[in-house]
């Protein structure tokens, strides 16, 4: 909570904004990317795989590609990145039941050079897989990780697929479509309570056939990863 222009309070006391370490920024994101290698080295150690998987979380545009490949969903800043590299379009239809009866909804689908960069990641790993004979397949690995969730929502919203789309307005999940952004004009699409109604990530789990696309990997998880609640 905010006092004044200049203050802010924290554990019972008022602070003068202008005292914040101006490095405040840099020293997090330096504290969260030695969190994230010690993370990948405890569980993938420090060989090959690891390096691998590294340099594909390195690419911006690969496990964007896999989230709305695999998901179905994908952060609203993913899809302005895929959007504006012709890897991802938007397309829109009406909604012909339940309480949004009659409103436009905008869904995404990935474009041929978007299924072809994907391709051509997955061929490069396998090429390398070859090389080091690796008994881990490290993009198959990453698609399983991303198969652990449904979306992540950095506080900004999400874009989702039309079998997304139909399903959660199926269920009337509010968690989902009161997340969904118009990717033209950074608005939501609908004016939901996505905080208040929240179904089972099991009703999800239960209906997986009906909108997530098949894979060699199964899906652990369906939950929508709110990293801006981390701030409450």
């Amino acid at each position: 909570m905010t006092c004044e222009n200049s203050h802010i309070e924290r554990n019972g006391m008022y602070l003068d904004l202008n005292l914040v370490d101006p490095k405040l920024l840099l020293k997090t994101d330096q504290l969260t990317q030695a969190f994230w290698e010690r993370s990948m080295r405890n569980e993938l150690g420090s060989g090959t795989c690891q390096r691998m998987i590294r340099g594909m979380l390195a690419d911006p545009v690969l496990r964007p590609l896999l989230e709305v490949s695999e998901n179905g969903a994908t952060s609203y800043e993913n899809a302005l990145i895929l959007k504006a590299l012709g890897f991802l379009k938007s397309h829109e239809m009406k909604v012909h039941s339940g309480s949004l009866q009659g409103d436009t909804l905008q869904f995404i689908c990935l474009t041929e050079s978007g299924w072809a960069c994907l391709k051509s990641w997955k061929d490069r790993s396998e090429q390398e897989l070859a090389a080091h004979e690796l008994s881990r397949k490290p993009f198959e690995l990453l698609t399983k990780f991303v198969r652990s969730y449904l979306a992540i929502d950095r506080g900004s919203g999400i874009a989702i697929s039309k079998k997304v789309a139909e399903f959660a307005l199926k269920l009337h999940d509010e968690r989902v479509l009161g997340r969904m952004i118009f990717l033209e004009h950074d608005k939501l699409q609908f004016w939901l309570e996505w905080d208040s109604v929240k179904l089972t990530e099991s009703e999800w789990l239960l209906g997986e056939r009906e909108w997530s696309d098949s894979s060699r990997n199964d899906r652990t998880g369906a939950q929508i990863i709110d990293l801006f609640e981390v701030w409450q």
